[in-house]
């Protein structure tokens, strides 16, 4: 539940290459705070980069002046700031039972009504720690907007009791075939090297763990986009057990354990 180095990275090489909607409704499930592995100075460079309106580059900077000033620095603040800088969200909503007051403190256990969808919804770490993980992913669903992106961060190896799940890339392709998601992005992740390699098919995943390059504590990112159509949540079925892989999938399944 953390904007690291890696998750800055990834999103603002996206946000440079034009891939990321502004102006648009944000809801983070599990509120995120500044994991603190890159200077927050390095969000000064974004602002004059990313903002064009003078007014708001201003204020954007007074409030990075006063949040790096401040001691100990106020680590969900830089978040949110981080959020203004890449987004320039018209709202922001978070859902955390160990948020800041501003956050929602609701169960993802349960099935959430806000009573509004949002343009974009954000998962940096929390799914894991949600043992009803179905009613997680459920709610993402029911919350992100027809058209609208879901962003996903999970541990994929290693995190030994970090929480009660590690995520697979099957997961990620399983889920989006079920509910229709196109799969805009799937990385695999190391967070020490802050190194993303792009997982364009699942053959992706068998041949860098075939050459012994999967990280022992990896990631998982994906960022997902619902279709336009709102269609109800659907829950997913693997992908091996659904008889979808080609020969050389299943060959993977059998042999990389």
């Amino acid at each position: 539940m953390a904007i690291s180095c890696l998750s800055y990275s990834l999103y603002s090489d996206a946000r440079r290459a034009g891939k990321l909607p502004q102006g648009g409704s944000i809801l983070e499930f599990g509120e995120a705070n500044w994991y603190n592995d890159v200077s927050i100075s390095v969000l000064l460079k974004d602002i004059d980069a990313f903002i064009t309106d003078e007014r708001r580059k201003l204020d954007l900077t007074d409030r990075l002046r006063q949040i790096s000033s401040a001691e100990p620095v106020n680590l969900f603040a830089a978040a949110h700031l981080f959020y203004d800088v890449i987004f320039q969200p018209s709202e922001r909503k978070a859902i955390d039972l160990n948020g800041t007051p501003d956050a929602l403190p609701l169960d993802l256990n349960e099935i959430v009504d806000l009573g509004q969808q949002f343009d974009i919804c954000i998962n940096n770490g929390t799914a894991e720690h949600v043992f009803d993980i179905g009613n997680f992913f459920r709610n993402m669903h029911q919350l992100t907007a027809p058209g609208g992106l879901m962003f996903h961060e999970a541990p994929m190896t290693g995190w030994l009791d970090h929480g009660f799940y590690n995520f697979q890339p099957t997961f990620f392709f399983d889920l989006a075939h079920a509910n229709d998601y196109e799969m805009v992005g799937l990385f695999v992740c190391d967070l020490n090297e802050v190194k993303a390699q792009p997982l364009t098919t699942r053959k992706a995943a068998h041949q860098i763990a075939r050459r012994y390059e999967m990280p022992d504590n990896a990631n998982l990112f994906a960022a997902l986009r619902k279709p336009m159509e709102n269609r109800p949540f659907k829950s997913p079925r693997q992908g091996f057990y659904d008889e979808r892989l080609d020969q050389e999938e299943v060959e993977a399944w059998k042999t990389l354990r």
